[in-house]
């Protein structure tokens, strides 16, 4: 039996993917596993560490140990920073805007 698998990749978009299964659970199983996030088990920091890196991370918008703990965070864990660094980036432009205003 043939599968067809439908990822979307934007609005009107999608990849698809035709399998042979033997049934229909296995297909859905296959879906299942395909879009189920590949996240390294035991990659990243564990969660205390992972807990005080963003705390500080929060009050001093600096990355402990910098480029080493970087590269042992888990990909979720690199969105996450970068998120913040882009949030703390827009934070900044707009006090510097409303500083100069003030200042005029």
């Amino acid at each position: 039996m043939k599968a067809k698998l439908h990822f979307p990749t934007e609005q009107y978009g999608f990849v698809e993917i035709e399998a042979e299964v033997a049934s229909v659970e296995e297909g859905l199983d296959l879906y299942k596993a395909s879009t189920s996030p590949n996240l390294p088990s035991g990659g990243g920091l564990e969660q205390k560490e992972w807990n005080d890196t963003l705390t500080e991370y929060l009050n001093t918008t600096e990355l402990r140990g910098g480029a080493t703990t970087y590269e042992a965070l888990s990909d979720q864990q690199r969105w996450t920073i970068q998120e913040l660094k882009k949030a703390f980036k827009r934070v900044r432009a707009k006090d510097e805007r409303e500083s100069l205003e003030v200042g005029n």
